[in-house]
């Protein structure tokens, strides 16, 4: 064997250079054929079989499944019971209906408050003097649609001569009329309900204060005009009410008073 370095001759066996001391490669070291085998990955039939999950058998038995059904139930009992005594129990889906057929029995006037406009004796044929202020409200609802123009009529003669003037209402217009009133909805819908106060007790009574969302029922053609709430502040197409809700023997009702 020659040095790497100095090209001198070296000794198959040694491991450093006699002339110059530098070291000399050694040859590798075979590993034998049981060893790499080993080393080498497995085959399929030596890999562990997977492990099974064995339901312990005091799980297994009757008597804690039925614990376990038992213990179910009474969960969801539980819970259907609290839902019924916490307040967020008291939702929409539970009072709207109670406060639609309240607003349904009110008198009238509790709707046609904000509903309907009383400025003028309201007919389908008005005949006014063109000095008549009440002739601003029946402008406004020519605008609208729900009149037509106003055709002139000459009253009197000489100095007495006046000028009056007819108005006339459309089939909407017409359609909208009720007792002297002309009204923009035919009503109200409760559109939400909000929990407004804490629940109280009275004796064996629950009260609950809420406030009912209403907003217009089939509103007529000329109600829809933007210009409406400008022209008739009073009429409101939408409004809140406050309600007193009473609960007894588990079952929620209106406050009648």
């Amino acid at each position: 064997m020659t040095c790497p370095r100095c090209k001198a001759a070296v000794d198959d066996k040694a491991r450093f250079c006699g002339a110059c001391g530098a070291a000399m490669p050694q040859p590798p070291v075979s590993i034998p054929n049981a060893v790499s085998a080993r080393i080498g990955p497995p085959d399929d039939e030596d890999e562990p079989p997977p492990r099974r999950w064995v339901v312990p058998a005091w799980l297994r038995s009757p008597a804690v499944l039925a614990g376990f059904g038992g213990g179910t139930v009474l969960l969801i009992a539980l819970v259907l019971l609290a839902r019924w005594l916490l307040p967020d129990s008291a939702s929409v889906a539970r009072f709207q209906p109670l406060l639609a057929d309240a607003i349904r029995q009110q008198p009238a006037a509790f709707a046609e408050a904000t509903l309907c406009d009383r400025s003028v004796d309201y007919q389908p044929r008005l005949e006014l003097d063109a000095y008549d202020t009440r002739r601003r409200a029946l402008e406004q609802l020519v605008l609208f649609g729900a009149y037509e123009k106003p055709q002139l009529k000459t009253v009197g003669d000489g100095w007495n001569t006046r000028t009056h003037l007819i108005f006339v209402a459309t089939p909407d217009g017409e359609a909208a009329l009720r007792h002297g009133a002309i009204c923009a909805a035919e009503g109200y819908v409760v559109r939400d309900v909000l929990l407004t106060g804490p629940r109280q007790k009275s004796g064996k009574l629950t009260l609950m204060q809420v406030q009912a969302v209403l907003e217009w029922q089939s509103p007529k053609p000329w109600a829809r005009d933007p210009g409406m709430s400008k022209a008739f502040p009073n009429i409101q197409p939408s409004r809140s009410v406050l309600f007193t809700m009473v609960r007894e023997h588990g079952h929620w009702r209106v406050a009648s008073d």
